[in-house]
């Protein structure tokens, strides 16, 4: 064994234990390029798979079908569901007798939603889809009724009722809007609470039907007292805000008075300057004429004679300290 060499030409290496008497270099092109497996019996050449021709790599199949059997556990790839397949993944069935529940998204009125695009026809409602499907197709116009909600007289939820989640066909009924809300609400009303007839032309608000003949009065309405209103804000005006006197007949939009225009173009009157008065007499009552008064280079004016009233107390205070 220690004599051997690599079977490739021109190697003179010693093969490896597991290189099936390769080099460790040449073993692992071999590998790499498909020529050998890493097994005992003899190398495949390609994947046992019919699909594919790629080269071998372990387990009778090629590196890609190989690492997807580590991952998965089955080398092909698995089969992609169909739109009623991922339909009927997200339906409740409960125990079979009640509603069939939608568990997947859903509106914020609680209708489940189920969509793919091409695939569903426009329709994005998990019961249209349903109702579609497997009773038949909707007319245009059409709602889809629950059934189930109608029979049961408790259900007050609204935007909560769980009948909106039931797809199950025997549940649903295509029927006009008009009739739908009839159920929903329970009216059997064939008259406005004016006396006008429910027609074909009464239109839907909501949950509650709405008498065209009430909404045209209505709007008639509403534009008379606009016009009333215009009308009024277009009469003629005798005094401005101010209380000044305007010219007859002019509308509001023209009304400028003239006596504020000129009151704002007129400029503000100058204050005059207030004139300092001085007092006639010092707080101990000396007269402050020419000749008593003494102006100092800082400061108010001052009393000759009290300053020198100030000056004789000083100069006995001093005396006394002296003696």
């Amino acid at each position: 064994m220690g004599d051997a060499t690599c079977l490739e030409p021109d190697c003179k290496d010693a093969p490896t234990r597991v290189g099936q008497g390769r080099c460790p270099w040449h073993f692992w092109v071999a590998l790499k390029t498909g020529v050998v497996r890493k097994t005992r019996h003899a190398p495949l050449l390609t994947c046992s798979l019919q699909e594919c021709d790629k080269a071998g790599w372990s387990q009778d199949w090629c590196r890609y079908h190989y690492e997807r059997w580590i991952r998965t556990g089955n080398p092909r790839k698995p089969a992609k569901p169909t739109l009623q397949d991922r339909f009927w993944a997200r339906v409740d069935k409960q125990d079979g007798d009640g509603c069939w529940l939608w568990t997947g998204g859903g509106t914020p009125g609680n209708y489940g939603i189920f969509t793919q695009a091409g695939k569903t026809e426009g329709e994005t409602y998990a019961h249209r889809v349903a109702y579609k499907w497997f009773v038949g197709p909707i007319p245009d116009g059409f709602h889809v009724d629950h059934q189930c909600h109608n029979r049961d007289p408790h259900c007050k939820l609204k935007d909560r009722c769980p009948h909106r989640r039931c797809i199950r066909p025997d549940h649903l009924d295509a029927c006009p809007p008009a009739t739908n809300i009839q159920r929903a609400t329970g009216s059997t009303d064939t008259h406005c609470k004016r006396g006008h007839p429910y027609g074909a032309a009464t239109q839907h608000g909501g949950r509650w039907r709405i008498c065209p003949i009430c909404q045209r009065a209505n709007i008639d309405e509403h534009l008379k007292a606009q016009r009333a209103q215009r009308a009024e804000s277009r009469r003629a005006v005798t005094h401005c805000p101010q209380g000044h006197d305007l010219p007859d007949g002019l509308p509001p939009t023209r009304a400028i008075c003239a006596t504020c225009v000129q009151e704002r173009a007129r400029p503000p009157a100058k204050t005059a300057r207030r004139e300092y008065v001085y007092n006639s007499h010092c707080k101990n009552g000396h007269e402050f004429s020419p000749e008593n008064t003494y102006w100092p280079p800082k400061g108010p004016r001052q009393c000759r004679t009290c300053q020198r009233a100030n000056a004789a107390r000083y100069a006995a205070k001093v005396k006394a300290s002296r003696a």
